[in-house]
């Protein structure tokens, strides 16, 4: 039997995987803006997040004492949805000591090399597996307390945000390829690198989405804070701000499909119309955005094929989620 989390602790908890998250952002920023300057490991961006993660080491040393105390014993002093988070917590602090190795020896990365380096991806593993921690709960039966709604999406938006960090290279708010300002030679190339970034962006949304929906009935405005929230982190790394306003909206209409076709594990038809509308309506944000800012130089083939072929990823990622013939009913 493990210990139950309380509102205090998941909230504690959300709270610091917040600065943990922002953190994670704002070295991203350093780096794709202070590259001239990025001389040490010792930076005010590093501080952020390495002294959120303490502070998360903390309040689970916390919670383990007094669950010891409360008659709990190893492996079980910590609430099952949280019981990963010690591994998530060895992977992340063994890839910061050796990323402060990796940086005295090798120097600082820049560009990509900065999200592929090993200490980097140690640390993206371990802040994942540390982040997804309260909505981890909707794996387990055995949890008697239902999980709190708010502390599950929290999980989801840094979970899903880190995802879309460590793939920036194939974002297309990093690197809008359908603005006018991107024009590649030769042209094909920049189309296919932003249609390439647009089906993997959609795969990840929609992927992580219908893994929570095969076991959990999302709250209403849960994605105008999901999308919004990611939107507000991605457009930190280049400041494409200009992209905030619309993705909300989106999250917002989202948030109406949703609650109107209400997609649920015995409703698969729904599951799979929800699965191509909440990404064709997101690109379609980001499509409009373009037009209102500084136009595409994509022809009306190609931009509108991107938002179609966003909808078919999702579409085909239903049938992953949700086999053929396993109760396709309208109802």
């Amino acid at each position: 039997m493990y210990p139950q989390a309380g509102r205090k602790f998941d909230t504690v908890f959300v709270t610091l995987g917040f600065l943990l998250t922002a953190g994670v952002f704002l070295d991203g920023w350093a780096h794709n803006h202070l590259t001239q300057t990025l001389e040490t490991f010792f930076t005010p961006w590093h501080a952020i997040f390495y002294g959120s993660f303490f502070a998360i080491c903390a309040l689970l040393i916390h919670e383990s004492v007094k669950n010891y105390k409360s008659g709990f014993r190893f492996p079980k002093l910590l609430p099952r949805q949280y019981h990963l988070s010690i591994y998530g917590l060895a992977i992340f602090l063994l890839a910061g000591v050796g990323d402060m190795f990796w940086h005295l020896i090798f120097g600082i990365e820049v560009d990509v090399e900065a999200l592929l380096s090993p200490t980097h991806l140690l640390l993206a593993l371990g802040g994942a597996i540390l982040m997804c921690a309260p909505f981890h709960a909707l794996w387990h039966r055995d949890i008697k307390e239902k999980p709190h709604s708010f502390a599950i999406i929290f999980s989801v938006i840094f979970f899903f945000s880190l995802l879309t960090f460590m793939t920036q290279f194939a974002h297309p708010m990093h690197h809008p390829w359908m603005d006018s300002n991107f024009i590649t030679n030769p042209p094909d190339s920049g189309q296919a690198l932003g249609v390439a970034s647009i089906m993997i962006q959609s795969g990840i949304f929609v992927g992580l989405i219908l893994t929570i929906l095969k076991r959990w009935k999302f709250p209403h405005g849960s994605f105008v804070l999901i999308v919004g929230l990611n939107a507000i982190f991605m457009s930190v790394l280049r400041d494409q701000f200009r992209f905030i306003p619309a993705l909300i909206i989106a999250g917002f209409i989202i948030d109406l499909i949703y609650k109107k076709i209400d997609p649920d594990i015995s409703r698969t038809r729904q599951i799979r119309l929800f699965s191509v509308l909440a990404p064709m309506v997101i690109y379609s944000a980001y499509t409009v955005t373009i037009f209102l800012t500084s136009g595409t130089w994509w022809s009306v083939h190609l931009w509108v094929g991107a938002i179609a072929i966003s909808g078919i990823v999702g579409f085909l990622l239903s049938y992953l989620a949700i086999e053929p013939g396993s109760g396709e009913t309208v109802g």
